[in-house]
C-alpha cells in the first residue's frame, strides 16, 4: 500500500479578541467508501468472502440503526461512539419536537484508543497556504435558467460559492462584470442578496459578448487588501 501523509495548512484567526493566533486545516487525500474498506479487508484474508463482509456490514447498520432509533448511544469500540442530538430553536420549556422547526442529528466522537493511534507515528505534511479569497463556484443564470453558461443583461443572476459576501459601503468592493477583450468592467450597483455562499444581482447593460464575473472583497474588517475572486469559465451575453 502507498503511504500517503495528513496534509494541512495553517491559518490566521481573526475573531480571537484582538490576540494573534493560528489554526489548521487538514486537507484531505479524499474519502474510502465502505465497498472499497471491504475489498481491502477481502485482500488480506484468505478465509473472508466479501458476500461475507457485506452482510455483516448490512446487519451491522441495520442494527445501529435501530438502537440510535431506540435513543441509545452505539459504540464501536475502538473507533467512535455514535450519538444523537436535536436542532433546532425551541420556544418554551413547554415547547414539544416539531419536524418543522426541529431535527434529529447524528454526532461521532473519536474513541481514546483511535486518538491515540492517530497522534502516534503518524506522518504530516505541512502545504504552503494560499490566501483566502471568494470562491465563485456557480452562476446561475433566471432568465434563461442556465448555470455558467450565459447571463442576461438586465436580468436576475446568482453567484453561489464560499467567502462572497462583501461590504457594500466600501466603493472598491462587489461583483464586477469584465469584458477579457478589452478590460473593460463594470461594477454592479443593485444587489439584493449578499451572503456568505450566495450573491443575487441584476446584471446590469453590457455591450460586450462574452464576460467574466469577479468578486472583491476584504472578508473581513482586519484585512487591509482587497481579495478577488474570479469565475473561471466565460460566460455568454443575452440581450433579451
Amino acid at each position: 500500500m502507498i503511504q500517503t501523509r495528513i496534509k494541512y495548512t495553517v491559518h490566521k484567526n481573526y475573531y480571537d479578541g484582538g490576540k494573534t493566533s493560528y489554526h489548521a486545516k487538514v486537507k484531505t487525500n479524499g474519502t474510502v467508501s465502505m465497498d472499497a474498506l471491504i475489498d481491502e479487508i477481502v485482500s488480506m484474508s484468505s478465509t473472508t468472502a466479501k458476500s461475507d463482509a457485506l452482510a455483516v456490514y448490512a446487519d451491522l447498520k441495520h442494527v445501529l440503526e435501530t438502537k440510535l432509533k431506540l435513543g441509545y448511544n452505539v459504540e464501536l469500540e475502538g473507533i467512535c461512539t455514535i450519538t444523537s442530538s436535536i436542532t433546532g430553536k425551541f420556544d418554551s420549556l413547554n415547547d414539544t419536537f416539531d419536524p418543522k422547526r426541529h431535527a434529529v442529528n447524528i454526532r461521532a466522537r473519536g474513541s481514546k484508543k483511535l486518538k491515540r493511534i492517530m497522534n502516534t507515528n503518524t506522518k504530516l505534511r505541512k502545504l504552503t497556504t494560499a490566501p483566502d479569497v471568494p470562491l465563485l463556484l456557480a452562476i446561475d443564470d433566471y432568465f434563461t435558467d442556465t448555470k455558467d453558461t450565459h447571463v442576461t443583461q438586465n436580468h436576475i443572476c446568482g453567484i453561489r460559492g464560499k467567502r462572497l459576501k462583501f461590504d457594500t459601503q466600501n466603493p472598491d468592493e462587489g461583483v464586477f462584470v469584465i469584458d477579457p477583450e478589452t478590460k473593460t468592467e463594470i461594477q454592479v450597483t443593485q444587489v439584493s442578496k449578499n451572503h456568505p455562499t450566495e450573491i443575487l444581482f441584476l446584471m446590469p447593460s453590457l455591450t460586450s459578448n462574452k464576460v467574466t464575473i469577479e468578486i472583491r472583497s476584504r472578508l473581513n474588517k482586519n484585512l487591509k487588501t482587497i481579495r478577488t475572486g474570479m469565475f473561471p469559465t466565460l460566460l455568454t451575453v443575452e440581450t433579451m
